[in-house]
């Protein structure tokens, strides 16, 4: 899941900067794939290797990009226009469902993990 919000972000915040009216700008497209890209890694090796405040860190980045979708909606209703707009406000929603499907899955993963440890210790 982490994967596909990745790829959606990305996608989106493409459209809006390659497709503006006045010029496409790479830089900011190529800045903002790799700070995405390391956010969400750092995160969920946190996440995968039980590092406190783990799942914390999880939801501050899932928040961080949530906004961002929320973002690239308002940007796209405003700098493009036709049928770019609804696929940057589909693959948006999309991104933003998939942020709270992730929170919730790392709250249950945390949860499991630490369900799994104590069985293993009172063994």
């Amino acid at each position: 899941m982490i994967f596909l919000t990745v790829i959606l972000f990305i996608s989106s915040n493409s459209f809006i900067f390659l497709f503006h009216k006045d010029h496409p700008n790479f830089g900011i497209v190529f800045r903002t794939s790799l700070f995405v890209v390391f956010l969400y890694s750092w995160a969920l090796i946190r996440l995968l290797t039980s590092k406190r405040f783990a799942v914390s860190f999880m939801d501050f980045v899932n928040i961080v990009y949530a906004i961002g979708f929320i973002s690239n909606i308002a940007l796209a209703a405003t700098k493009i226009s036709g049928i770019n707009v609804w696929i940057v406000v589909g693959m948006s929603l999309i991104g933003f469902i998939i942020n709270i499907l992730i929170s919730k899955a790392a709250r249950k993963f945390k949860s499991d993990m630490y369900l799994s440890s104590t069985i293993t210790a009172k063994k």
